[in-house]
């Protein structure tokens, strides 16, 4: 059975997956790129995933990390896919993502 720091180091490995995806891109190029959308999301989807697997003695601990709306976005994404507006990946891939990996690398230094 995976452990908590197994999925950790899940949403860590995918936070920094998003990181390198958009890099040097802007907005408009942003919008262009299907491969680089598609790419951020199952980002955000593996993201989703994993913070669902994370035991429930864990979230307790760190009440800063907003489980509930890192796990929703995963499925607002799946659930919304067609309709999902570029921005709306845009802006959590360039905001929410590094304000999560800040969280996570608290949470991963703590957990060794």
């Amino acid at each position: 059975m995976k452990d908590d720091k197994f999925f950790i180091r899940s949403v860590l490995e995918n936070l920094d997956k998003i990181q390198k995806f958009i890099e040097g891109f802007s907005y408009a190029e942003f919008k262009k790129d299907n491969k680089t959308q598609y790419a951020v999301f199952k980002a955000f989807e593996n993201i989703g995933e994993a913070v669902k697997n994370i035991s429930a003695n864990l979230r307790q601990r760190y009440k800063k990390v907003p489980w509930k709306e890192v796990a929703g976005l995963r499925d607002k994404l799946i659930h919304g896919y067609f309709g999902i507006e570029d921005k709306i990946i845009w802006k959590a891939a360039k905001k929410e993502a590094v304000v999560l990996k800040k969280l996570f690398l608290e949470i991963k230094k703590e957990e060794k």
